[in-house]
């Protein structure tokens, strides 16, 4: 998921709480996944708001009730 468009982080982390949600409520997924990328952009080093994969995997926890999550 890209969140180029979007450059309010509060608001990024909303929309990847918003499809955590729809993959809860759908039946064909069962999990979700976040990356570790080590605080860095890649390919190329930019300013980007970069979520930490441990830290936003606690928040979907937080925010989600029968969503697995792959870690």
């Amino acid at each position: 998921m890209d969140l180029f468009e979007t450059k309010d982080p509060i608001e990024q982390y909303e929309s990847i709480t918003r499809v955590a949600k729809v993959a809860e409520a759908s039946e064909e997924y069962d999990s979700i996944g976040v990356y570790d990328i080590h605080f860095h952009t890649i390919p190329v080093s930019e300013k980007e708001t970069t979520f930490e994969c441990w830290t936003i995997s606690a928040g979907l926890s937080r925010d989600t009730e029968n969503l697995r999550l792959d870690i």
